[in-house]
């Protein structure tokens, strides 16, 4: 593995700013992995709605613990790169975005950070990681309570005859406009 760097750290924050501004909202009716909606009216029963739509929310708290597992990391290391700076290291700022069909991803400019700075730094870190711990263990609570009510629903389903197996597929239905 190579050198964790400024430019690296800058990076993530792009990467972080990102996971926070795109918070998904919880699915409100069944949508597949490509994102296409479909509504109680492409169903059959209100069984074969209520699995879907169960499988839609696994999948949504599934994603959403993967994210906030990579946004963990990314501020993990992002504090150990600022507890190990030395004064007068360099840190990197955004100037602009290019396309990485032109070079590099991120042009940056440098400035030094103070002492004063990098506590500053690390306290906002901080702070963010237990934010996303904190989203993390009420999403993990959430998936959890919805692997539950998926067993319900497939003992309930059994137990009426039903074989979740012999519903349509959603890629074979049409997606709700």
């Amino acid at each position: 593995m190579t050198a964790y760097t400024s430019e690296d750290f800058q990076i993530d924050q792009f990467w972080l700013a990102a996971f926070s501004a795109q918070a998904e909202p919880r699915p409100t009716t069944v949508v597949d992995t490509s994102g296409q909606r479909y509504f109680r009216d492409r169903f059959g029963s209100s069984a074969e709605y209520n699995y879907f739509y169960n499988e839609s929310l696994i999948a949504y708290y599934h994603h959403q613990l993967r994210l906030a597992k990579r946004a963990e990391c990314l501020v993990k290391r992002q504090l150990v790169y600022l507890k190990n700076l030395h004064s007068g290291t360099l840190i990197v700022e955004p100037a602009s975005v290019m396309p990485r069909s032109q070079g590099r991803g991120v042009m940056v400019t440098r400035r030094p950070v103070s002492a004063t700075q990098r506590q500053q730094l690390c306290v906002t870190l901080a702070e963010q990681l237990q934010e996303i711990q904190t989203t993390q263990a009420q999403e993990q609570a959430a998936l959890a309570h919805q692997i539950d009510e998926m067993r319900r629903l497939l003992a309930q389903l059994y137990a009426q005859g039903i074989d979740p197996g012999d519903f349509v597929p959603l890629a074979a239905r049409e997606p709700s406009t």
